[in-house]
């Protein structure tokens, strides 16, 4: 009878692989070999990336025309920053969403409507990027339900 453990896979959240879990897992998002770069902490990874980001507006600000932000546009911004954070094809749009993600519930709690007389006091984020990812604010669309 073969171990239960063995051939479990889990999936990374950071580098959107397959891996085995009984196998060391060594991130490429953690562990990129580009001299230019230093991730050895997830913080400054996010850091990078967040900059990265904000140089190529295409990739964050809807309101620009389509003709700068068309699929083969975007594709080749994204490859351009997988390229300079030495990660794998992918990694950096899908981390990039989950930090945008985690923006918008953030601001969404620090805007929330405090009804007058309730002595509530408004929120403020204690996330570490919020400040840093305030140049989204403009292109936060709330979805509004009747």
């Amino acid at each position: 009878m073969e171990n239960e453990m063995d051939n479990i896979e889990v999936w990374c959240r950071d580098c959107n692989n397959i891996i085995d879990i009984t196998e060391e897992h060594d991130c490429p998002i953690y562990n990129s070999n580009n001299s230019d770069i230093n991730t050895k902490s997830k913080n400054d990874y996010i850091e990078k990336l967040i900059t990265e980001v904000f140089e190529r507006e295409p990739l964050w600000n809807s309101s620009l025309p389509y003709k700068f932000r068309g699929p083969s546009d975007i594709k080749v911004l994204w490859a351009e920053i997988d390229n300079c954070l030495g990660t794998t094809a992918g990694t950096s749009q899908i981390k990039w969403k989950n930090i945008r993600d985690r923006f918008v519930k953030e601001h969404a709690l620090e805007c929330a409507y405090i009804p007058s007389g309730s002595a509530a006091v408004k929120k403020k984020s204690t996330w570490s990027f919020y400040e840093s990812l305030r140049f989204l604010t403009p292109t936060i669309n709330y979805r509004r339900y009747l």
